[in-house]
């Protein structure tokens, strides 16, 4: 809760997202393989540099893919696809659950609203306001029966890319 009511004194370092990511990914393993989940990392560049604060960049992370695990009651494979385009890094969060229906997908995010029976509806809104307060977005897409998409947009630290082009 303090996340949302108290102004964030910023704590930006500067982090590579592809690292940021397979540590998540390491971390929930154990809790995918559980569940007959099976995640998988994507991604075309070596590194991806963005200025963050790691700690809750991580909890997004964790939250969103957790909420993926929790949406595949049959297993599946969860992919975490990270790209970088002009300035922004990408991270997509897909999974093989079993979907939104679209007249929900515009309430996620809003207090106490949750497709869990047991959920509170605070996760995601914490999400998104850990990724606005980084100057970034989230959005999600969805198809029932078939799963769920959520993407984030971060920007880039120029400074520190690593030209592969």
């Amino acid at each position: 809760m303090l996340v949302l009511a108290k102004p964030q004194a910023s704590n930006l370092s500067n982090v590579d997202l592809i690292s940021l990511v397979n540590g998540v990914v390491n971390l929930l393993n154990p809790q995918a393989t559980l569940s007959d989940a099976f995640i998988k990392i994507k991604t075309d560049s070596p590194s991806i540099y963005i200025d963050c604060e790691p700690d809750k960049i991580k909890q997004v992370l964790i939250n969103l893919i957790q909420n993926s695990i929790e949406a595949m009651t049959k297993g599946g494979e969860i992919l975490v696809a990270i790209s970088k385009e002009a300035n922004l890094a990408s991270i997509q969060v897909m999974d093989q659950g079993a979907g939104i229906p679209e007249d929900r997908l515009n309430k996620l995010g809003e207090p106490f609203y949750s497709t869990k029976e047991k959920g509170t509806g605070l996760g995601l809104m914490i999400c998104q306001k850990i990724i606005k307060n980084h100057c970034g977005k989230i959005e999600f897409s969805s198809i029932v029966d078939e799963g769920t998409t959520v993407t984030i947009t971060l920007p880039v630290n120029e400074d520190y890319q690593v030209d592969n082009e």
